[in-house]
C-alpha cells in the first residue's frame, strides 16, 4: 500500500459538558494505491478520501470494552459523519450519516450518498466476490432509473438514503452487503 499524504486533526470535549459533542475528528488520504488483493475499485489510485464529523456521548473509563460500548450505546452514544467523500477516477461518492449501535451493539444508522460513476466500481465489487451478481444488478438497475441524465461524457450521477441495520448495508432498501458481526473485546 502507498499513501501519497494524510492530514488528521481530533479535538476531544469534556466529557461531562451534555451541550456539546464528546469528540470532533477530521481526516483526508490522497494518492492510495492499494495493494491487489485489496483492490475493488478503478484499477486507478484512490485520489482522496475525506470524513468528518462528531462523536455523541462520552466513552467512559474502567471496566472492559464491551460493556463500555453498551454504556455509550445507553446513554444515547452516536457518530454523526457530517461529511465522506470518496474520489477514484470518475467513481464519486459524497455521503453523511448518523450512527449508532444496536441492542445486539452491532452499527446501525442512516444517511444519504450522491455517488457518480458507480457502475465499474459495482462491477469491480461483483468480480472480487464482495457483493453478489444479484446485488450488483438489482443496485445497477435502481440507481440507473434514479440517476439524473448526465452531461455528453460525464458519468450518471445519482443521489440515494442508505441504510445499516441488522448488519446489512441497503441503498433505497435493495440490501447491498451483509457486514462482519463486530466483537468488542472484553476479558
Amino acid at each position: 500500500m502507498h499513501i501519497a499524504s494524510i492530514s488528521a486533526w481530533a479535538e476531544v470535549n469534556d466529557p461531562e459538558r451534555r451541550d456539546q459533542p464528546a469528540a470532533s475528528f477530521s481526516a483526508r488520504v490522497d494518492g492510495i494505491v492499494l495493494p491487489d488483493a485489496f483492490r475493488v475499485g478503478p484499477d486507478a489510485p484512490v485520489d482522496a478520501v475525506a470524513i468528518e464529523g462528531v462523536v455523541n456521548g462520552a466513552l467512559r473509563d474502567g471496566g472492559d470494552m464491551a460493556a463500555r460500548v453498551r454504556a455509550w450505546r445507553d446513554e444515547g452514544g452516536s457518530v454523526e459523519l457530517h461529511r465522506l467523500a470518496v474520489i477514484w477516477g470518475q467513481t464519486r461518492m459524497e455521503a453523511t450519516a448518523t450512527l449508532a449501535l444496536d441492542g445486539d451493539v452491532q452499527p446501525m444508522g442512516t444517511g444519504t450518498a450522491k455517488i457518480a460513476g458507480y457502475e465499474p466500481v459495482l462491477d469491480r465489487l461483483a468480480a472480487k466476490g464482495v457483493l453478489s451478481r444479484a446485488a450488483v444488478r438489482a443496485a445497477k438497475a435502481m440507481l440507473t432509473l434514479l440517476a439524473d441524465t448526465p452531461a455528453e461524457g460525464q458519468p450518471a450521477e445519482v443521489e440515494v438514503p442508505l441504510t445499516l441495520q441488522f448488519r446489512t448495508l441497503s441503498v433505497s432498501q435493495i440490501p447491498l452487503a451483509r457486514l462482519p458481526e463486530v466483537s468488542w473485546p472484553s476479558p
